[in-house]
């Protein structure tokens, strides 16, 4: 794909454009700031390494997303271990294909959360184009937070669903479609996140999105090592000596609980008051 897709940086497409100028008029007059201060790749790459791990430790907007990303990607890979604990049991009795199988509907709810990605853009237009108008470059980044008002409920939804379904006397669909919401609600946590923090940064974006990636796979994938002990010591016996995991799921649905605030404080004055105070977000 980025073999057909243009250029978009604006950086980028000046030198680029300077280059093309300089070829045919033999000039060399012109330049831009990236052709004016050439840079080996090794000081490149001791310059870009750091900023990450700066970032990460000193911005409040990337530190609150990565608190919101190692929750819920820490959810999913919970669940690829704790399926085995709430579907291969005595009385689910799924065996290693069928606990697989079970995975598929937070995959077809990422489905339908990317299908409606051009709503979420309709949402964004009116305030783009009113921006333009106005003179300014874009709308404020905190437009970008609208669907995760509404979609970051689904996460919880969906773990809560699971908790309290999979259990002896409930049909084995019904904890399996938990992951639909949830799926959708990981995808809308994703996307918004990620074009929040690359509208907040700007030329800076990729470093701001590798801080949000370290820190939710380093963390989430590190909770994984703890999720059986878990599962087995939060877990409650019924009548008929047969585990009940509702308490080690409905953990995670409460941390999820706890994140729902984020998009909203970030929305109604927050986000913009930290955004003036950063010396590496864009002001607008």
């Amino acid at each position: 794909m980025i073999f057909f897709l243009p250029e978009t940086q604006a950086p980028a497409i000046l030198m680029l454009k300077a280059r093309g100028i300089r070829r045919q008029t033999g000039g060399q007059n012109y330049y831009n700031d990236i052709d004016k201060r050439p840079e080996s790749a090794t000081r490149l790459i001791l310059t870009a390494m750091p900023k990450p791990i700066i970032l990460l430790f000193t911005e409040p907007i990337i530190m609150a997303w990565s608190l919101y990303l190692i929750i819920i990607y820490a959810i999913l890979y919970m669940d690829f271990e704790g399926y085995s604990l709430l579907f291969a049991n005595d009385y689910y009795r799924f065996n290693l294909v069928q606990v697989g199988l079970a995975l598929l509907p937070i995959g077809v709810g990422i489905v339908v959360a990317g299908a409606s990605a051009p709503l979420q853009l309709l949402d964004y237009k009116p305030h783009y184009q009113k921006a333009i108008k106005e003179g300014k470059p874009m709308a404020p980044p905190e437009y970008r937070l609208r669907p995760l008002m509404i979609g970051g409920f689904f996460v919880p939804i969906g773990v809560f669903w699971l908790a309290w379904t999979a259990r002896p006397g409930v049909y084995w669909a019904s904890p399996v479609l938990s992951g639909l919401p949830f799926g959708i609600g990981l995808l809308i946590v994703f996307l918004t996140s990620y074009q929040f923090l690359i509208d907040c940064y700007g030329p800076i974006a990729a470093s701001a999105l590798a801080s949000v990636t370290l820190a939710r796979y380093v963390a989430a994938g590190g909770l994984v090592m703890v999720v059986r002990p878990m599962y087995m010591n939060l877990a409650y016996s019924n009548a008929a000596g047969e585990d009940i995991y509702a308490w080690p799921v409905s953990l995670l649905g409460f941390l999820s609980v706890v994140c729902l605030p984020i998009p909203f404080t970030l929305y109604f004055g927050l986000g913009r008051w930290l955004r003036k105070r950063s010396p590496n977000c864009v002001k607008f």
